[in-house]
């Protein structure tokens, strides 16, 4: 008998499939450096670049876990997945906190200062809000698993912009290819998460339905109006002159 779509191993797939884009990513720059010639990264940024593999990892353990029925596991690592949480979230704000103090001076570095902190917070505020929701419906699977995996979700446009940036031929002319890939990619996760949610129940779950155009439009603002406010470059002209 031909198995059915619905029985696909959904969330395992999708947590190896977030794992190998990050590891393809921030290959060149990170994984790979051994092989690949690339500028030192600060102590701080290997810390940064451990916890987020690590969580995507348990991703996937949690995801095999509950495929496996192995509950009893799983909560054990549930448990050890919000503090992985909280680490990751205190490592992208003093990740952030040093890439503000790139600022040069120049009209030119102070938004381009601004998009990348702006769009890396929101997507860091997306990320603690799934988690913390995950956490708050663990006792509905089928909201806690979604409310997980739109959290790493909400992490991806960092690995995705990435592949954009490598040498390949590009797949829009006119467009960058890290803005294709970043925004892109993700919207692509997200439509395979309502076409699971389709194909498992006819219908598109709540959660998902919900969550992913929340995502979507945060991330736009996040890029094309937060950046532009006055109020966000006096904070990043104030951190300078703390530092």
């Amino acid at each position: 008998m031909i198995t059915s779509i619905k029985q696909v191993r959904f969330y395992p797939t999708i947590a190896l499939l977030l794992l190998i884009v990050n590891i393809i990513g921030f290959g060149p720059t990170y994984f790979f450096k051994p092989v690949i010639e690339s500028p030192e990264l600060p102590f701080r940024t290997h810390i940064h670049g451990i916890i987020f593999t690590c969580w995507l990892v348990l991703f996937a353990l949690q995801a095999f876990l509950v495929r496996n029925r192995n509950i009893k596991m799983h909560r054990f690592w549930g448990r050890v997945g919000g503090f992985l949480a909280l680490a990751m979230i205190l490592s992208a704000l003093q990740i952030l906190y040093y890439r503000a103090l790139e600022f040069d001076g120049s009209q030119a570095s102070l938004q381009n200062t601004a998009l990348v902190v702006c769009g890396n917070i929101v997507l860091l505020m997306l990320f603690a809000l799934n988690v913390g929701l995950g956490i708050q419906f663990r006792r509905n699977p089928a909201w806690h698993k979604r409310f997980m995996l739109l959290a790493c979700i909400a992490m991806m446009p960092q690995s995705l912009g990435r592949i954009g940036k490598m040498p390949v031929n590009p797949l829009i002319n006119g467009l960058p290819n890290e803005v294709f890939f970043g925004l892109g990619g993700m919207l692509l996760l997200i439509i395979i998460l309502w076409t699971h949610d389709l194909f498992r129940t006819r219908k598109i779950h709540p959660v998902s339905g919900i969550g992913g155009p929340v995502i979507l439009v945060a991330i736009i603002l996040a890029a094309v109006v937060l950046p532009k406010s006055e109020f966000i470059w006096d904070i990043i002209i104030w951190l300078n002159k703390l530092a």
